[in-house]
């Protein structure tokens, strides 16, 4: 139930009898307001059955009354009345009616949930009015019968009998006879509310089509009292939905002379709702109802070509059923397709980071409508050069590669830059054979050296490679690692059982898989779990030894016999070897060898 307004104030005499309304809640800064779900209120041509059962159940209940006296809904027929000569024609009309819509649809959804109150689309059926569903049988029945005073014969509302101003049964009058006289179509309603620029000349345009429908059916309809006729709340739904429409583009927008002759103004109160102010319904939203879409169609416009890493802004409008266009940039959601082409701020708004090269589009969406823009991203400055599996990743000095010194060239998001030459670099004597190198990106985005040769005597260590593109853009950088000795590889063998604190013998052997002889020693880490008794051929430093591997060559292997033993506790124990060079070189080698031994009483 909508907690926005209090329920619309009638007579002492016929409150005491049909008791308090419903309240919309009232504006006192201590009031407790909770929360509402926002429901739509829709075309009464697409209700289905089982909706109109439930909407005229529920009007009929309101309409319940005690023998000579009058209803609830009675009373909204009166309100209408006694309100009519501070609201007809003057810039409170269309406030009082969407209140007083509140109150009725919070009436109905007090009886039953699920009810919906509808509006007619009068526009729609302007060309024969006569021919709307609404007057159907099961509906709201057709014109009255002119040989029982226009009273209403078929529909859900057949004896019906409305108490004011004397009870009577309900009337219809058209006003040609068994047709309508046309009223206003959609489009006529659509270019008047695209040309009216103030509320005031809004009302003035709108609220007479709303008065020829009420005229020209004819009837309770026409009368102050229109609410006598249960169909007036879907017409009086339609107008509130029309000004409504009108308000995406003028949001605010009130303005005009009151009946007394002051200034309108948002602060006027609302007749017949105590403590109500026109600003409290400016915004159907916070009255937890709203309309089908307004919205016909998105349009979102921006740069084609925008660059990646920069913030890049969209503009977003939205064409509304009256023909009118609005900004609405602000309150759009946006999307990045593919996702991983970079996002977009969230949950609103119209500014896009990109993070990938290449083709993708934004697609913009408000109120149910989408527009798609489509865009080339262009690729960031080149921020790093990154070696390519496969590629050369660390040498020796002196050797000549197989393998190509490969890299790939990329921005800040990862995405390969490939359409300018490259240059490769590194600091003189410390690097491959040649100094520079130029290559051009191919199909793979990559740049090549071939068969690469590090100089020899190079310093060991990480050796900086910079890559140029076309000499524009700040230099971006890869690691060779020029490994400092032949690579050794550790081999292991050991028992596969011992006993607690009694040595065991173990042989290591160190073997050269490099390209070159090594140069130096071996140091070889000994898990904790071992004690470390001998090392024959080597010297120890607690659990590490420095095993000699001078002039191995390339291929050789040497070995060394080590007494270990397990220190407290059973059960297998990890023997493993890790063998680096003694010389600083911050990439570890892959240089292990593992041996499981089971240790027993």
């Amino acid at each position: 139930m909508s907690q926005r307004l209090r329920r619309l104030s009638v007579p002492l005499v016929l409150a005491l009898v049909v008791g308090a309304f419903s309240v919309l809640a009232p504006r006192a800064a201590d009031a407790q307001t909770p929360p509402c779900t926002l429901h739509q209120r829709p075309n009464a041509a697409d209700l289905s059955p089982a909706q109109w059962t439930k909407f005229f159940a529920a009007v009929k209940q309101l309409q319940t009354r005690e023998t000579g006296q009058p209803s609830t809904y009675d009373g909204l027929a009166s309100a209408a009345s006694t309100n009519a000569a501070a609201i007809s024609n003057f810039p409170l009309q269309l406030p009082w009616i969407r209140a007083q819509l509140s109150d009725f649809e919070d009436r109905l959804r007090a009886i039953d949930p699920d009810v919906v109150l509808p509006y007619w689309d009068f526009g729609a059926d302007s060309a024969a009015p006569e021919t709307s569903s609404v007057w159907d049988a099961d509906r709201f029945g057709g014109n009255g019968d002119p040989l029982d005073d226009m009273v209403v014969q078929d529909g859900a509302f057949a004896n019906w009998r409305p108490f004011y101003p004397t009870e009577h049964g309900l009337t219809r009058a058209w006003d040609d006879g068994d047709v309508l006289t046309p009223f206003a179509s959609t489009a006529d309603l659509a270019a008047g509310l695209a040309a009216s620029g103030t509320y005031s000349a809004l009302r003035a345009f709108l609220v007479p089509k709303y008065g020829q429908v009420r005229a020209g059916i004819g009837g309770d309809l026409a009368t102050a009292t229109g609410p006598n006729d249960p169909l007036y709340w879907l017409i009086a739904a339609n107008l509130d939905r029309l000004w409504a429409a009108w308000q995406k583009t003028h949001a605010g927008a009130y303005d005009g002379t009151n009946s007394g002759g002051s200034a309108a103004a948002l602060t006027d109160p609302v007749p017949g709702f105590a403590g109500v102010e026109v600003a409290d319904v400016m915004d159907i939203g916070g009255l937890c109802y709203t309309y089908d879409p307004f919205v016909t169609s998105v349009t979102i416009v921006g740069p084609t070509s925008p660059p990646a890493g920069e913030s890049i802004h969209f503009q977003v409008a939205a064409t509304y059923n009256h023909g009118d266009a609005a900004d609405v940039s602000a309150d759009a959601t946006l999307t990045v397709a593919p996702a991983s082409a970079g996002t977009c701020a969230t949950p609103v708004g119209t500014t896009c980071v990109f993070t990938k090269a290449g083709p993708a589009q934004v697609t913009a969406t408000y109120e149910g409508k989408s527009d798609v823009w489509p865009i080339t991203v262009q690729a960031a400055a080149a921020t790093a050069v990154t070696p390519v599996s496969g590629g050369l990743q660390q040498a020796f000095p002196g050797a000549t590669y197989p393998q190509p010194l490969v890299a790939k060239v990329v921005d800040a998001y990862g995405n390969a830059v490939s359409d300018r030459p490259v240059t490769f670099t590194a600091p003189a004597g410390a690097s491959f054979e040649g100094g520079a190198k130029t290559f051009t990106s191919g199909s793979h985005e990559d740049g090549t050296v071939t068969s690469p040769r590090v100089v020899a005597g190079s310093a060991p260590g990480l050796v900086t490679i910079t890559a140029r593109i076309s000499g524009v853009l700040d230099p971006a950088a890869f690691v060779l690692v020029v490994k400092a000795q032949a690579d050794l590889a550790a081999g292991l063998a050991a028992p596969a059982r011992a006993r607690r604190g009694h040595p065991i013998w173990v042989r290591v052997t160190l073997v050269n898989r490099g390209p070159s002889a090594s140069a130096g020693a071996a140091r070889l880490a000994i898990p904790r779990a071992w004690r470390v008794r001998r090392a024959a051929g080597g010297t120890r430093a607690g659990n590490v030894l420095v095993l000699p591997s001078a002039s191995l060559q390339p291929g050789q292997r040497k070995t060394f016999t080590l007494r270990l033993v397990p220190r407290r506790g059973l059960g297998a124990k990890q023997l493993r070897v890790v063998v680096r060079p003694t010389t600083a070189d911050p990439i570890p080698a892959n240089n292990t060898a593992t041996r499981k031994v089971r240790v027993r009483r």
